[in-house]
Order: structure tokens, then C-alpha cells, then sequence
């Protein structure tokens, strides 16, 4: 039940939804800081960001920032970062 393609995020390989949902829920608590070292699309700060959690990512690709920057707009108007 994994679906989120290229023609949703215009990344080639976007992690599933799903997928960072269930990991940051069983692996973290409301709170905590989630940081993603290949953050791609910006899925998994997405995720953080739903489910209450704190986050940072690192991309090499300016593409790819672009990308999520784009996806996180309506996080990224947090006031701060704890």
C-alpha cells in the first residue's frame, strides 16, 4: 500500500509515506528531532512534521531542495525549531 511516485513529488525514488510514518512512530516520541541525511523530496520531514516531531535534512542536490522546499512550504513556517 506504499504509492507516492515521481509524477506526486517530481523525484525519481520518493520514500512512501507509509514507510516514514511507521518508522518515525515507532522510533521516536512527539518532540524529538528527526534528521534525514538524504532528504530527496522532503518525505520524511514531512512525516516528522505531521506527527509532531522536529526536523532536519541535508541534500546535496539543489534540484532536490527545490523539491522540497516547494513540498514543505507549510512546514517550514514554523516560528521555531523546538
Amino acid at each position: 500500500a506504499y504509492t507516492l511516485g515521481r509524477e506526486k513529488t517530481g523525484h525519481p525514488a520518493p520514500f512512501p509515506e507509509d514507510l516514514a510514518n511507521d518508522q518515525i512512530n515507532t522510533w521516536s516520541n512527539e518532540g524529538d528531532l528527526i534528521y534525514d541525511c538524504f532528504m530527496g523530496s522532503g518525505t520524511t520531514a514531512k512525516m516528522a512534521a505531521t506527527n509532531n516531531r522536529n526536523w532536519i535534512g541535508s541534500e546535496i542536490s539543489s534540484e532536490y531542495v527545490e523539491l522540497a522546499n516547494k513540498r514543505l512550504d507549510p512546514y517550514l513556517r514554523q516560528t521555531s525549531l523546538f
